[in-house]
C-alpha cells in the first residue's frame, strides 16, 4: 500500500513540474507578444509646411496680430531639417534654422504627428532644445529664449529676449492607431536678436503607451468564496524560474514513477 502511494505520489509531482513548466512558457510568450506590439508616434512628412512662403510676416508681441510685413520684404528665412532621432522609423524630431534674421520676423511651422503603431498612446511632450539646453513645452503658452539659453514664460517685460515661441497641438488626449494630431510651433524674432544672424534650435517629440483599463490583461476576477480561492490556489503551480528545467525534471520523475510502479508489480 505503501509503496502504492508513493508511485501515485511520483506521478503526482511530475505532471505538477510539467503543468508548472507549460504555464511559465505561456507566460513568456505573452509577455513576448505584448512587448512586441509597436509603439511608433511621429511626424508625417507630408504634413510639413510653413508660412514664410514669400514676403516676410510678422506680429506683435504674444504672436498676436500676424500680418505681412508692409514693406514687402523677402529677407529672412527658415530652413526645416526633419530627423528619426531613435531610429523607429518614425520622425520624431524637427530642427529649425533661422538665417537672416531680424527683428520682428514671424513664422509658423505646421506638422501633422500620427500613430503608425498598433496601440494607442498618450499625447506625449514636445521638447525644445535651444544653446545646448532642452526644456518641455505646455501647449498654448508663450515662452521666451535667450542667447543665455534660458527659457521663460510668463515675461511682462521680456528685455532681452531673442525668440518668443508657442507650441500647440490638437485637443485629443489619447490617440489611436492610424490617427494624426495637427500641431504647430509659432516663433517671433524679438529685439534681442542680432541683425542678419543665423539662429538655430530644435523640437523632439515623445509619446507613452496609453494603458487600457479594461484591456484583458486588467480584468479583475470576480471575488470567489474564499474557501474556493483557496483550493484554486492550492491546486494551480507557482509561474517562475525556468521552463526547460521544469520539463526535465517532470520527465525524469515520471520515467521514476513507472519504474518505481514496475517495481512494485514485480514485488507482489
Amino acid at each position: 500500500m505503501n509503496r502504492s502511494a508513493c508511485v501515485m505520489l511520483s506521478l503526482l509531482i511530475a505532471f505538477s513540474l510539467m503543468n508548472c513548466g507549460f504555464t511559465n512558457w505561456s507566460n513568456r510568450v505573452s509577455d513576448s507578444t505584448t512587448q512586441t506590439s509597436k509603439l511608433k508616434w511621429g511626424i508625417t512628412s507630408d504634413s510639413v509646411s510653413q508660412g514664410d512662403r514669400g514676403p516676410d510676416v510678422t506680429c506683435e508681441r504674444g504672436l498676436k496680430n500676424v500680418r505681412p510685413i508692409s514693406e514687402g520684404k523677402d529677407v529672412g528665412a527658415t530652413n526645416l531639417n526633419l530627423k528619426d532621432t531613435n531610429k523607429d522609423g518614425a520622425i520624431d524630431t524637427f530642427n529649425i534654422e533661422v538665417s537672416n534674421a531680424y527683428p520682428s520676423y514671424y513664422n509658423k511651422i505646421e506638422i501633422g504627428v500620427k500613430n503608425f503603431g498598433e496601440i494607442a498612446v498618450k499625447v506625449g511632450r514636445a521638447i525644445i532644445s535651444w544653446q545646448g539646453k532642452t526644456f518641455t513645452l505646455k501647449s498654448g503658452t508663450v515662452y521666451y529664449l535667450y542667447e543665455d539659453g534660458k527659457i521663460v514664460n510668463n515675461v511682462t517685460e521680456p528685455e532681452g529676449a531673442v525668440f518668443e515661441i508657442r507650441w500647440t497641438e490638437g485637443s485629443k488626449k489619447n490617440q489611436y492607431p492610424g490617427e494624426i494630431l495637427p500641431c504647430a510651433l509659432e516663433f517671433h524674432v524679438l529685439q534681442g536678436a542680432s541683425q542678419n544672424n543665423s539662429y538655430r534650435f530644435g523640437v523632439t517629440l515623445a509619446a507613452e503607451a496609453l494603458e487600457v483599463v479594461g484591456s484583458i490583461s486588467d480584468e479583475v476576477e470576480p471575488e470567489k468564496p474564499k474557501g474556493i480561492a483557496a483550493a484554486k490556489s492550492a491546486l494551480m503551480p507557482r509561474t517562475g524560474g525556468n521552463a526547460h528545467l521544469f520539463y526535465l525534471v517532470g520527465a525524469a520523475a515520471v520515467v521514476f514513477g513507472v519504474w518505481l510502479r514496475q517495481k512494485v508489480q514485480e514485488d507482489d
